[in-house]
């Protein structure tokens, strides 16, 4: 109780003196004796002045600019001077971020002058949605949670009970100093998340409001930052200068945050107004998670607690809840139906709807896709006589193939060490997705305005997910997937990787990259098993291939075990678990798939680095790391992408990607896969 008297005392005196005509200095406020808890909560660091000639950053005509204070008219009031614009006046609470001095040189208040919301935008080396929202995340991630210590008091000091005993005055300063904690930033100490390759001494005023214009957006929009404007402590009629509680922005805590994206999400997102305007990066992330509840993955499994909610996504189940649906599957499906995110169609004969996982429009161009994949492949021809052997090799079941390896004569002029063969390992080829490599006056119907409606359907599902309740996900609609996979007796469009390999060491000789047309003979890995264990004497070319095949490379796999401690320990890990389990088989035919698929990524990724080009690939997925690369474009975003800087870089087919792009790319597919992560991590939690 002493303790609490003490508080209330010497904040009573801190903030009589804080009113008087002559406000204290912040090394006056540092200096004053005083218990560290009363301290903390006026933190000398958040005191500063506004006064004639000062840099401050403020909210106008619903924008932030920059500006030079020109006169102080009021303890609420100051000119301002914005943009080579004549004087105007603004309030107080306008006023997010007051700069200090050593912020505020000759130089750089010319500079403000002149800056702009456009020519901050157009500082941007790339003005991608992706680029700018992974450089928010960052700064989120960095400023959200509050860093407390024991000097440090806490939200219990703020209770009614004891603001009740201060008057309104003190009570509102002492919740405005608690505010300005760790998670407190300004745009100044943003901008090098967005403007990573500038130093804290060459970021332009520029560059400051291009970061504060879209930490003002994502606050409007989004469910991140919130604006915490300057908070007067004293005014000084006679200096001309207002002591403030220095303002920037807040990073709000993850349940706030996906309750005001929630929030916003359903403003933007209604009956009134479905599928809103154009989607902020909070609404595609919110849409992505919505589908796995609509295909079961967060329903609560456990039939022996009904009164368990079906979901524990705080995003998904609060604009579900301000959307006026139910916290269901099926009020998932409908909200997805209204946002045209899938789409609903009823069947005559039943009189009952059913609901598709695309939107009409991709359903649209999906059709579109069918009949082009039909005319493309009559009019691509092979000669037989070109033709070696190529398997794809996968589960009974597989529906979608999309890799395949096989075997062709070396030149014999090239020939080295006496192996006459080189590997040809071919993913199927999505370029016509990827980036509408068509011709539209021969192939019909399907446009470039299809092809990129269907890119843009990957792009916000990124995964394929197999493992819901209620059905798999698609990276795209069955349709598109089954003209583009390889098939058995048709002519196969695919980008091959062709190695030339040494027989005896594995070492690989020489290799490239083709686009080119495969005939391939399907087989299950039971059917594969088969032909490996033949007898020699009822053999016949295939079997002799598909041995070929086998020993080329184990080969290879023997030379990257003994050469990569990575593949070593996959190895060991992946035999341990075949020995262990009943359902997880690692057969002969298992291996020739993954050392394929292996030697396909490590080769590519080798001669695009040759190249000096940017690799796009999942986060965390280096060959280095074991990880794969353009091997499952029917399958992953990322590996589509991927495809097309192959086809670019070593094939001079379309444009190459950047760096920035590639880097994009990847960050969105590892918060995708993140986001997948944190829905089983959910989903076994409450089994």
């Amino acid at each position: 109780m002493f303790r609490l008297f003490l508080f209330v005392f010497c904040l009573r005196c801190l903030l009589e003196h804080s009113f008087s005509l002559v406000p204290p200095l912040n090394n006056q406020i540092a200096s004053m004796n005083m218990p560290a808890l009363v301290k903390s909560s006026l933190d000398p660091s958040h005191i500063t002045k506004i006064q004639y000639k000062t840099i401050v950053e403020v909210n106008v005509d619903s924008a932030v600019q920059l500006g030079v204070i020109t006169s102080v008219q009021s303890k609420s009031k100051v000119g301002i001077k914005l943009d080579g614009e004549a004087e105007r006046t603004v309030d107080l609470g306008q006023i997010i971020t007051v700069y200090d001095e050593s912020e505020s040189s000759s130089h750089t208040k010319e500079s403000i002058l002149t800056s702009s919301a456009k020519t901050a935008l157009s500082t941007l080396s790339s003005s991608s949605v992706d680029e700018i929202e992974n450089g928010l995340e960052t700064v989120w991630k960095r400023y959200r949670k509050r860093k407390g210590g024991k000097d440090k008091f806490t939200q219990k000091h703020l209770t009614k009970k004891e603001l009740h005993q201060l008057s309104p005055v003190v009570a509102e300063i002492l919740r405005n100093a608690y505010k300005r904690d760790a998670s407190l930033f300004r745009s100044l100490d943003a901008t090098l998340s967005l403007f990573p390759k500038k130093s804290p001494k060459a970021t332009l005023p520029s560059q400051i409001l291009a970061t504060a214009t879209f930490i003002l957006s994502d606050s409007r929009t989004g469910g991140r930052f919130k604006r915490l404007p300057c908070f007067p402590l004293a005014y000084d009629e006679v200096d001309g200068s207002i002591l403030v509680l220095n303002g920037g922005w807040l990073a709000n805590d993850e349940n706030m945050r996906q309750t005001n994206e929630a929030s916003k999400f359903a403003q933007r997102n209604n009956n009134e107004n479905p599928g809103g305007p154009e989607l902020e990066a909070s609404d595609e992330s919110i849409l992505s998670r919505m589908e796995f509840l609509a295909m079961g993955s967060d329903l609560k499994l456990r039939r022996d607690d009904v009164s368990a909610p079906p979901c524990d996504d705080v995003g998904v189940k609060e604009a579900l809840k301000k959307l006026g649906l139910p916290v269901t599957p099926q009020g998932a499906k409908a909200a997805l139906v209204m946002l045209n995110r899938w789409s609903e169609k009823k069947e005559e004969a039943h009189k009952t709807a059913q609901v598709s996982p695309w939107s009409e429009a991709t359903i649209e161009s999906s059709n579109n896709f069918i009949a082009y994949a039909k005319a493309r492949r009559k009019v691509k021809s092979m000669e037989q006589g070109k033709f070696f052997p190529n398997f794809t090799i996968d589960a009974k079941k597989t529906v979608f193939r999309d890799d395949a390896v096989g075997i062709q004569p070396r030149p014999k002029k090239n020939v080295v060490n006496g192996n006459k063969y080189e590997l040809v390992i071919s993913i199927t080829d999505v370029s016509a997705v990827s980036w509408a490599d068509i011709d539209e006056s021969r192939d019909g119907g399907f446009t470039k305005e299809d092809a990129e409606t269907l890119k843009k359907a990957a792009q916000s599902r990124c995964l394929s997910r197999y493992d819901l309740p209620f059905g798999p996900l698609h990276l795209l609609p069955p349709p598109v997937l089954q003209g583009l996979s390889i098939k058995e007796g048709d002519k196969n469009e695919c980008v091959s990787v062709i190695v030339y390999l040494d027989e005896e060491t594995g070492e690989v000789i020489d290799a490239r990259v083709e686009r080119n047309l495969i005939l391939a003979k399907s087989l299950s890995y039971e059917e594969a098993n088969v032909m490996l264990d033949s007898e020699e004497e009822g053999r016949g070319k295939t079997q002799d291939a598909l041995l070929k095949i086998e020993g080329l490379l184990s080969s290879w796999q023997r030379r990257r075990i003994l050469t990569s401690a990575v593949s070593k320990q996959r190895n060991e890990r992946l035999a341990s678990r075949s020995e262990r389990s009943r359902t997880f088989a690692r057969s002969r035919a298992h291996r020739i798939v993954d050392s394929s698929l292996d030697l396909y990524s490590t080769v590519a990724t080798k001669l695009l680095r040759d190249k000096k080009a940017p690799v796009c690939r999942m986060p965390g997925s280096g060959v280095n790391k074991g990880g794969r690369l353009a091997t499952g474009p029917l399958r992953r975003w990322v590996d589509m992408l991927a495809q097309k800087q192959m086809l670019a870089v070593l094939v001079g087919a379309g444009n190459a990607m950047s760096d920035e792009e590639c880097r994009a790319a990847s960050e969105r597919a590892g918060r995708m896969r993140n986001a997948i992560a944190a829905s089983k991590y959910r989903g076994n939690n409450s089994k």
